[in-house]
């Protein structure tokens, strides 16, 4: 994303498009109620026919009040739909109209920015492509994920062949080496800097030994670690384990993940932490909260159902008694966690009664 005009104190910011991580990004700072304007496009009937070749569609730049968004990041548009404020022949002033944000997309947002807000648009602005690559093996299966600031992208898997014993027929192709080559496509094609390498047992060490008898400057990027199980579920266990932690301890993934961690330890404990929107609200207007976690899904749904005033209200008041507001991705298994805590969690300064 790149902001190329801001004035938080007026509420204007004029930013661009740039990666389909920006359209998550921003589809978690725009509220109920703010004016954006963007392009969009309308259709014009040329004659009087219905027939389908006499309707062309124009590209208009368009100003709205948002009343609803819709993002699935697998289509990689973000929809905002809202009330039209600006002056448009042939589209009246107050009707409904929408605005389809996609990559290259460049559009102007007025608002009131609440703190959070301010840093997670900074902080896309800054964002720049992962260069880490996470993979995890066993003796015939191989998967690797890209790591993204709200979770990871899971790229691929590769299966090898396994000797049949009962027949003795032996693999035609070398498992590891076809590994090596999709490592090699992978640090060349996405400039990876760093592969995390983990598998159960003794797989990974054997693969280095591999790697580092054919191509020294591949094994150089390697680091290892520990998981029980492959595929998706691999990679959620390696993002966990401390020794990545501190391989990746300021990549955004890892911080969300240690808060989490760090309620949950606290709700073990029954001390410091608050969970569910009623107690930490009672939290909140105590001045007990120190760290108000809060799923982008939760976020999302009080958005679509017109119930966004109670938790806009939260957050300003905690940023009000200097806590900080985060958001958490439930796109990673630390915000799932926090998701089937009812999506919203406080880590407190003090107990409170």
């Amino acid at each position: 994303m790149r902001l190329i005009a801001s004035d938080f104190k007026k509420g204007n910011v004029k930013l661009k498009i740039d990666t389909p991580e920006d359209l998550w990004y921003l589809s978690q700072v725009l509220d109920k109620g703010d004016f954006v304007t963007g392009k969009a496009t309308r259709k014009i009937n040329l004659s009087e026919s219905s027939s389908k070749s006499s309707v062309v569609k124009k590209t208009i730049t368009l100003k709205i009040e948002v009343e609803k968004q819709e993002f699935q990041p697998s289509s990689n548009i973000l929809r905002l739909l809202g009330i039209v404020r600006s002056e448009i022949e042939d589209i009246p002033k107050g009707s409904h109209h929408s605005i389809n944000i996609e990559i290259g997309s460049i559009i102007s947002i007025n608002k009131q920015w609440l703190n959070y807000q301010i840093k997670r648009l900074k902080e896309a602005s800054e964002n720049k492509k992962s260069d880490i690559l996470i993979v995890v093996l066993d003796r015939s299966d191989a998967s690797f994920a890209l790591l993204t600031s709200h979770g990871y992208e899971y790229l691929s898997e590769l299966e090898g062949e396994v000797e049949n014993k009962r027949t003795n027929q032996k693999p035609t192709k070398n498992f590891y080496l076809e590994v090596i080559e999709q490592l090699n496509e992978y640090v060349k094609r996405l400039k990876i800097k760093t592969i995390i390498l983990a598998s159960p047992s003794f797989w990974k060490e054997d693969l280095l030994k591999e790697i580092e008898s054919k191509n020294i400057e591949l094994a150089n990027i390697i680091r290892l670690a520990s998981c029980n199980v492959t595929g998706k579920a691999g990679i959620e266990e390696v993002l966990s384990r401390t020794e990545v932690k501190q391989i990746l301890k300021q990549d955004r993934v890892i911080i969300e993940t240690d808060l989490v961690d760090h309620l949950l330890m606290n709700i073990a404990k029954e001390t410091l932490s608050s969970y569910g929107l009623r107690h930490v609200e009672a939290a909140v207007n105590a001045g007990a909260v120190s760290n108000l976690l809060i799923t982008d899904k939760t976020l999302l749904e009080h958005k679509e159902k017109g119930e966004f005033d109670k938790i806009e209200k939260l957050m300003r008041d905690v940023e009000s008694s200097h806590g900080e507001v985060i958001i958490i991705s439930t796109e990673h298994d630390a915000g799932k966690k926090l998701q089937g805590l009812s999506g919203i969690g406080a880590i407190l300064r003090y107990e409170f009664k």
